[in-house]
């Protein structure tokens, strides 16, 4: 049974903290259990300064977004120097053939979505075929551009059942995003650099 639990925070320029909740294995998608709904993912808590929860910020202090045929849990969030929030970490595809990846959701400084950012506030990005994928940080560069690095497990597609044999490497990625969500096409290839460990594990991989 998995538990939820914080795995990421950042303290806000007005005193207040703001952490981004990662709840237990991305199937198991425990998001559900802290919010008692199905519905939502990639989760955020903000907390007064005194450790209470920020009634300001959606009415509780905490905040998941549904990402429609994505089940998602936070590994990262940021603090825009705009003040809005992003939330992002690793991402399946619910559908019939199970797609890896990163979703990101953006939060307004009231914890409502970001209209303004992806599709309804939120984003999904395929890094590499059907591995497992594994968001590491997410920074925000001075023209508001946003760099996001993890890494991507290598392994066979057809563990997920579809059938396709396909081995994939072991990779480190770095994707750059436009302030809208959408993939920076001026960086590496459409918006993302991978880079093949070459059989690297443990230790060696992007921390």
């Amino acid at each position: 049974l998995a538990t939820a639990a914080a795995r990421w925070g950042v303290d806000s320029t007005d005193g207040k903290l703001v952490v981004g909740l990662a709840l237990g294995e991305i199937i198991a998608d425990e998001i559900h259990v802290l919010h008692n709904s199905q519905t939502r993912d990639l989760a955020v808590l903000r907390l007064n300064a005194d450790g209470s929860a920020d009634p300001g910020f959606d009415g509780d202090g905490r905040v998941g977004m549904d990402v429609p045929g994505i089940a998602a849990t936070t590994s990262a969030v940021l603090q825009q120097s705009d003040g809005k929030l992003l939330a992002a970490g690793a991402a399946i595809t619910t559908g019939a053939t199970a797609i890896r990846g990163v979703a990101l959701a953006r939060y307004n400084i009231d914890g409502s979505p970001d209209g303004n950012f992806g599709s309804g506030g939120t984003a999904f990005l395929q890094i590499a075929g059907l591995a497992v994928d594994h968001l590491v940080a997410i920074v925000q560069q001075p023209d508001g551009r946003l760099v996001i690095a993890g890494t991507s497990l290598g392994g066979c597609a057809g563990c997920w059942g579809d059938g396709d044999t396909t081995i994939t490497p072991d990779l480190v990625f770095l994707a750059r995003l436009n302030t809208n969500g959408s993939l920076d096409s001026s960086f590496g290839s459409n918006g993302i650099y991978r880079e093949d460990l070459h059989g690297l594990r443990g230790p060696d991989r992007l921390h």
